[in-house]
């Protein structure tokens, strides 16, 4: 019979559009994300080092009033464009990341340093012409090559990735105007004032986010359904083992009960029922106002665009016991995204609960440990994004905002922040037509890199 079946699927064209169609739905929903996703993104991540980058660094003007929405616009530019390319690069899910950092050292103040591949440089400055329209950017060399590992094994180190403490979905606490809060005052606070020797950073890797599963996800919640699996993440191993096994008992109960009632039934017990059962309301998931308004919240982030976001902070201090006071004051100065009871930004791993991780620290040997730390300072100097990409946070334009952007000088003065006092403007027309020659060179207009002689003519 077996046989029979084999012959006549492989014969007839339903037997191939069958087969066919089986070995489609296994490849797309099983081998390709369980399987192939992953050789992918980390054969990526090998490459990601060997992309040709450049490191600029940004200084505003020294009265920055930016609306938070001018930054807003900036990261959807940077989203449409290095989300654009080619089939067979999304095929093989080739990346392109932007690497945002807040540098505070003794000599050189707390600078703005953006890290992006040198084949997007001239667009991205482009993008700069309107936020804000004065800002003066200069290529730098990496400062990390100055902390070399000698330099680092004398002074004490301190390395942390931060995370989302749950699901993507919910939002972190964003604000429409910061006249009156700017949460980028406090992130650069807890760099500021290193000694001579010692670096603070903040790093914040960024590449366009390309699933699909935001999109269902926001459907969902339009349709009033509550998504599955986007518990909070530190309980999402656990929580799935306890499913599975709920699952099972069920199954085993439900199999037990159907088999006693089908017995009942042919010894009379019991008679089939004559009607039906009528299917019973299903309940609001969101039935609060509040949970209603949080609901609208959630379908705002997921309908923004989209970044995998890698948040990183790098330490090199003098004492070791110096180390804990700017790590606690960088956690409390996250606490300005932090939306009670639904989203937080924490250190460490959430994949697994903290009790859970706290238990593993002390098992751990400290080899291993040292290890681990060494991966995480190789993914900070090379600025590389997760090596899975279902391990890094995911944040809207929004977020990433309030996350960096330039202070707000009517508000806040953050000491040793660079700045500069002299704009930069654009050379007049008439300097840059072809067909003004200039008889007496005084000097050059330099705006945005385009160096311009800068003089007088005759007439």
């Amino acid at each position: 019979m077996i046989n029979f079946l084999g012959e006549w699927f492989g014969t007839t064209p339903f037997g191939w559009a069958l087969f066919c169609s089986i070995y489609f739905l296994i490849i797309r929903h099983f081998i390709w994300p369980i399987f192939i996703v992953p050789v992918l993104d980390l054969v990526d991540f090998r490459r990601q080092k060997e992309v040709d980058s450049v490191l600029i660094q940004l200084t505003p003007p020294s009265d920055t009033t930016m609306s938070i929405e001018a930054a807003r616009e900036l990261y959807a530019y940077l989203h449409t464009l290095y989300d654009l390319q080619s089939y067979t690069d999304h095929v093989k899910r080739l990346k392109q990341c932007i690497s945002l950092e807040l540098v505070s050292t003794h000599d050189e103040g707390i600078r703005f340093i953006v890290r992006l591949p040198r084949s997007s440089l001239q667009s991205f400055i482009s993008a700069l012409h309107s936020y804000p329209p004065d800002i003066q950017y200069k290529e730098v060399n990496d400062y990390m090559t100055s902390y070399n590992e000698e330099h680092s094994k004398s002074y004490a180190t301190y390395i942390s990735e931060y995370h989302l403490a749950r699901s993507f979905i919910h939002p972190l606490k964003t604000r429409q105007d910061h006249s009156n809060h700017d949460p980028i005052s406090y992130l650069a606070s807890t760099l500021a004032r290193p000694k001579q020797g010692e670096l603070a950073a903040l790093q914040v890797v960024i590449t366009p986010y390309k699933s699909k599963q935001a999109s269902r996800i926001a459907n969902k919640l339009l349709a009033g359904k509550v998504p599955k699996f986007v518990e909070p993440s530190g309980w999402l191993i656990v929580g799935m083992a306890f499913t599975a096994i709920q699952i099972c008992i069920i199954l085993v109960e439900n199999i037990f009960n159907f088999v006693v009632w089908i017995m009942e039934i042919f010894e009379g017990k019991i008679s089939l029922p004559s009607f039906i059962i009528p299917r019973m309301p299903k309940e609001d998931p969101f039935p609060t106002p509040i949970a209603q308004a949080y609901r609208d919240r959630m379908i705002t982030k997921l309908g923004e665009p989209l970044f995998y976001t890698e948040i990183r902070f790098y330490l090199i201090q003098e004492k070791r016991k110096d180390l804990s006071s700017r790590v606690y004051g960088l956690s409390a100065a996250f606490s300005s995204f932090t939306d009670p009871g639904y989203q937080q930004i924490v250190s460490g791993s959430t994949l697994l609960p903290a009790l859970i991780n706290r238990i593993l620290l002390k098992l751990i040997p400290q080899k291993i440990k040292d290890i681990y730390s060494s991966f995480d300072k190789y993914k900070f100097k090379n600025r590389l994004p997760s090596v899975m990409t279902y391990s890094a946070n995911v944040l809207s334009i929004s977020e990433i905002a309030g996350l960096y952007h330039f202070p707000d000088t009517s508000l806040t003065k953050i000491p040793g922040l660079i700045k500069h006092r002299n704009p930069e403007l654009h050379a007049p027309l008439s300097m840059t037509n072809s067909n003004a020659n200039l008889d007496v060179i005084l000097g050059s207009n330099k705006h945005y890199g385009e160096e311009v002689p800068a003089g007088l003519t005759l007439e």
